[in-house]
């Protein structure tokens, strides 16, 4: 094996890679010749240092966790949602096999925490860096904006998605049971339409495209018919419609970002959403109003053409870290 002199401990490794290392975990307890997989899985670990690693902190954590009770259904409902090669049956007897040996829930979620992925391994469908399009099993169409995930479950009685993480857009195909959706201060229920729910910790947005949706919102009682056309902001108690006119909440599926007369102040506040890192304006240009259709493909390019639209420049105090400030 390649020597490293990274922390077991203490050096993060990228997600990919402990995808992978979990992955070769259940091909070797799955595979009916288990030498030649793990001599496949030997010949990964000494491609890079980080593989290396990610295989001995899933192995020393292992041993930490060995002999925790009731983890087979957790690390099955785990281990099945990190990656679609998990969803063959060879790869569901695995399962039990791990979860009857060291390889615990305990143990991955360790490693996730480490990763900030808890979200993204108990998620049925995820996004991470970029936005992904999805047909699921009723025919619906899941789009996931980046850093976005949901859990899923369909049966001929039952259609349930819960919005965990992010942002999705959803166009409902018509089935004998309507589409239930848990997203955050409420649930929705609809039985054909398009829409749009945001996560956005201490609040959610919902916005109806096409046909109509019940919106249950936590601590009331009643419901609310939601019509096409319409936007509303959700907190505990309370359900707020807003203008849907200034921002386009979906642009995201065609890679765009479109703005209507908004002010620079929010607008940077929803571009911060595609910016690895930290974006803000002088108090005085707060109210500058933005707008127009922007390529998300270089927010730089669009920092500095917002910055000539308002008379202003861009200053980076980091190469994450921008202002735009008068000249």
């Amino acid at each position: 094996m390649n020597q490293f002199s990274h922390s077991l401990d203490s050096y993060p490794i990228e997600e990919s890679i402990v995808h992978q290392a979990i992955n070769w975990h259940v091909q070797i307890e799955s595979s009916e010749n288990p030498l030649s997989t793990i001599n496949a899985c030997n010949q990964w670990r000494a491609q890079d240092p980080d593989h290396e690693l990610a295989w001995q902190r899933l192995n020393h954590i292992n041993a930490t966790f060995t002999g925790t009770h009731g983890a087979i259904n957790l690390v099955k409902n785990t281990l099945l949602k990190t990656d679609s090669d998990y969803q063959d049956m060879s790869r569901r007897r695995a399962i039990k096999r791990l979860a009857g040996s060291a390889l615990t829930l305990g143990a991955i979620g360790i490693i996730a925490k480490h990763q900030g992925a808890i979200d993204f391994m108990q998620a049925d469908y995820a996004a991470a860096g970029n936005a992904h399009f999805h047909t699921l099993a009723d025919n619906s169409e899941l789009w996931l904006n980046r850093d976005s995930t949901v859990e899923v479950e369909f049966s001929p009685l039952k259609r349930h998605i819960s919005l965990t993480r992010g942002e999705m857009a959803l166009s409902v195909f018509q089935a004998r049971s309507p589409l239930h959706i848990e997203i955050p201060f409420g649930k929705l229920m609809t039985a054909k339409g398009q829409l749009f729910v945001r996560h956005s910790g201490d609040h959610a947005i919902v916005q109806m495209s096409q046909g109509k949706a019940s919106l249950l919102a936590q601590g009331t009682n009643n419901r609310l018919t939601i019509e096409a056309g319409r936007t509303y902001k959700l907190d505990y108690g309370k359900v707020e419609s807003i203008d849907n006119n200034i921002f386009d909440y979906t642009s995201w599926i065609e890679g765009v970002f479109s703005v209507r007369n908004m002010p620079l102040k929010p607008f940077l506040q929803e571009l911060s959403h595609y910016y690895p890192g930290y974006l803000k304006c002088d108090s005085k240009l707060d109210n500058a109003l933005i707008s127009g259709v922007y390529q998300l493909t270089d927010i730089d390019s669009i920092l500095k053409t917002i910055a000539l639209t308002v008379g202003a420049k861009v200053r980076y105090l980091t190469r994450f870290w921008a202002t735009i400030s008068p000249n």
